[in-house]
């Protein structure tokens, strides 16, 4: 049998430690372990890791899919100072196997912590406003006592670049290009981590102490992780509203 290497042992052990803990290891293999928190990704969350610690795992509660369909599972990631990445899901007592293809805020939360850069994200910073408008107009629809088929007035109010003025389709999508030609990811994540802001409905447990530990790529997808996914939110909210307000609607969030 073949010996296992730092990282899978790292990856090993972490899976059998509480959800929400995390295991740092040191360059000669020595394991340190880091008490459960509430935070949603977990005990890394803010870690600057020393320099003797060269790997860490993060333990999650998630879902994974098998076979087409969605389980909940518990998730160890691990990563090291030289990038490399290993993972085990664990389904059942008797079901645990490497997961390899991981994304988001798990596993870029896993490398600030060791200081390491991640990957920039590839939506543009003006999908966070497409996805809050969205958001905004789905729990709208949610709520009981709003009307099923709402007006173009009712929806547009919801948007997250309108105050209290009344706009058209053209000039919503108008105010959406201007702030994509002015704003960054990177300008977005400074203006969160030198002021309070309460992220708490967009993105769960982002403060500005950690939109100031995240890096830009990570910071974006922390952001758009709390609010699902555009494209299928765009097709839900779509059907739900006539189809006049739709078209408007649809013009509004521009190009698919």
């Amino acid at each position: 049998m073949a010996a296992t290497s730092p990282l899978e042992n790292l990856t090993m052990t972490a899976i059998d430690r509480p959800a929400g803990s995390a295991v740092a290891c040191e360059w000669d293999g020595r394991h340190h372990f880091l008490d459960a928190t509430a935070h949603r990704y977990g005990a890394l969350v803010g870690l600057r890791c020393p320099a003797e610690m060269v790997a860490v795992a993060s333990i999650l509660e998630s879902t994974i899919r098998i076979r087409g369909e969605t389980v909940p599972a518990k998730i160890a990631w691990s990563a090291d100072r030289l990038g490399r990445t290993g993972g085990l899901a664990r389904v059942d007592p008797d079901c645990t196997f490497s997961v390899h293809d991981l994304k988001g805020p798990v596993v870029d939360v896993a490398r600030r912590a060791l200081g390491l850069a991640t990957p920039a994200c590839e939506e543009p910073v003006v999908t966070i406003i497409d996805a809050v408008f969205l958001d905004r107009v789905r729990r709208a629809l949610d709520r009981r006592g709003f009307d099923d088929r709402p007006d173009w007035a009712q929806l547009a109010a919801l948007h997250p670049l309108v105050g209290n003025t009344e706009m058209t389709a053209r000039e919503l999508l108008g105010r959406r290009a201007s702030f994509e030609s002015t704003h960054s990811w990177s300008l977005l994540r400074r203006c969160v981590s030198r002021q309070a802001s309460d992220m708490a409905l967009i993105a769960p447990g982002l403060d500005s102490a950690v939109a100031g530990w995240l890096d830009d790529g990570s910071f974006a997808r922390w952001m758009l992780a709390g609010l699902g996914g555009i494209e299928i939110s765009r097709a839900e909210v779509l059907e739900r509203v006539g189809s006049e307000v739709a078209d408007r609607l649809s013009r509004a969030l521009g190009p698919v």
